[in-house]
C-alpha cells in the first residue's frame, strides 16, 4: 500500500503528490472532477474548493471528506491523469493477477 506524504495544488484541477517512496509527479484531476455527477464531487468544481486538498491518513483528502485511495492515486500518478472506473479496475485487477500466478 501507498502512501502520500505531501500534496501541492497546481492550475487547472492539478496535483504535485510526493509519495513515502520519494517518488512524485503532477496528476491531472480535471476531466475526473468536471465530468463526476458525485454529489461529493461537486464542490471541487470549485478552484478555492479544489485548494483545500491535504494530506490524511496517507492519502489526499478535502473538507467534505472526499478522498483518493493511496493506491489508486498512485496509479493515477504515474499515468499522469485520472483514469476511468474501467481503467483503474483493469489496472488493479492485471495487478492482483501477476501476484497470484
Amino acid at each position: 500500500m501507498h502512501t502520500v506524504t505531501n500534496t501541492k495544488t497546481l492550475p487547472e484541477f492539478r496535483l504535485q503528490v510526493t509519495f513515502t517512496d520519494g517518488f512524485s509527479a503532477v496528476v491531472d484531476l480535471k476531466q475526473h472532477i468536471l465530468k463526476s455527477d458525485w454529489p461529493i464531487v461537486l464542490p471541487l468544481k470549485k478552484a478555492a474548493f479544489f485548494r483545500r486538498v491535504r494530506v490524511a491518513n496517507g492519502s489526499i483528502v478535502w473538507p467534505n471528506g472526499y478522498d483518493v485511495c493511496p493506491d489508486v492515486l498512485r496509479f493515477w500518478c504515474e499515468v499522469g491523469h485520472a483514469t476511468s472506473q474501467a481503467e483503474t479496475d483493469a489496472h488493479f485487477s492485471a495487478t492482483e493477477q501477476k501476484k497470484v500466478a
